[in-house]
């Protein structure tokens, strides 16, 4: 069951996804959900203009941990848009669907990447 509500240390499980503003705020739930083992996965989905991100992350798997703590750092150090590259509606749409594809894969039992990139300028994704 899909769940709307901002994270305030509540009990979590499952498949958990974050679409945060901020990575100070991503930060402190990835702090919470590492040490969660009902968390099953933890996709965090970014946006910056017309280049989306998503990272997949297994609680449970050191090597997943490392690699998406590798692409952790203070909001201070993050790429600030210009307002005029922010209206990109079209960008988070084409990014909602392949998070929706994504968590499909994994409820199937799919294999999935742990990383993509899509560059909505070039329409290439890698």
């Amino acid at each position: 069951t899909a769940i709307n509500r901002s994270y305030a240390a509540q009990p979590v499980e499952g498949i958990v996804l974050s679409a945060v503003d901020s990575m100070d705020a991503r930060i402190r739930i990835w702090k919470a959900l590492k040490v969660n083992r009902k968390v099953r996965l933890h996709l965090d989905t970014r946006m910056g203009a017309e280049v989306g991100k998503i990272l997949a992350v297994n609680p449970s798997d050191p090597m997943s941990v490392n690699a998406y703590e590798e692409e952790l750092y203070p909001s201070k150090d993050a790429f600030h848009a210009p307002c005029t590259a922010r209206a990109t509606t079209y960008c988070a749409s084409g990014l909602a669907a392949l998070v929706a594809a994504k968590v499909g894969k994994v409820l199937l039992g799919r294999p999935y990447r742990k990383q993509v990139v899509i560059d909505f300028r070039q329409a290439v994704m890698m």
